[in-house]
Parts: structure tokens; C-alpha cells; sequence
């Protein structure tokens, strides 16, 4: 399908950078799809030496992509006004 990720990593004056970018599954049904998604991406990925093994060995990570997290049980309306208002507090509990 068209889900998954693509890994680049280099170095730049002795820091080990990593850019990342993936599509995981939508939707608020495929919430565990998409940790699991996550998660394998932050295990297959190996890189071979003795610095920056995986992923989150190296000194900074760019992630980007279509991540596809949503806020649950709230409506768009209810999230726009939070936002608008500055009243991010109110959307933690529900932030995947």
C-alpha cells in the first residue's frame, strides 16, 4: 500500500542527524494500526556502525509526514474554537 516510512541520515560536523518521513493509517478506528505503524518503523529501521543504531540514537530527529493522529471524541468546531482561543488544555485528554 502507501503507508510506511523512508529514512535519510547524515552526519554534519560530527552530529548524527536523521530525517524521516512516513504515512500511517487514517482514521480514528485504525488508532492502534497506526501506533503499531509507529512503532515499527522505530524498529526495523537499523543502521549499521557504532554510533546512531536506530532511530532515536542519533543527536536530532526530523519527523514529518501524514501522521494521521487525531484528537478523539471532540468535533471540528469544538477543536477549531480551542485553538482559536488558545484553550489547548482542553484537547490534551483527548490528544492521541
Amino acid at each position: 500500500g502507501n503507508k510506511g516510512g523512508v529514512v535519510v541520515r547524515l552526519s554534519i560536523y560530527g552530529h548524527l542527524i536523521c530525517f524521516l518521513n512516513c504515512h500511517l493509517p487514517a482514521h480514528i478506528e485504525n488508532t492502534n494500526q497506526r501506533l503499531d505503524s509507529f512503532e515499527r518503523i522505530l524498529d526495523m529501521q537499523q543502521f549499521t556502525g557504532r554510533k546512531a543504531c536506530a532511530i532515536l540514537d542519533h543527536d536530532l530527529v526530523f519527523w514529518f509526514g501524514d501522521l494521521n493522529f487525531r484528537i478523539a471524541d471532540h468535533g471540528l468546531h469544538f477543536i477549531r474554537e480551542c485553538i482559536t482561543k488558545k484553550r489547548y488544555h482542553l484537547l490534551w485528554d483527548k490528544d492521541q
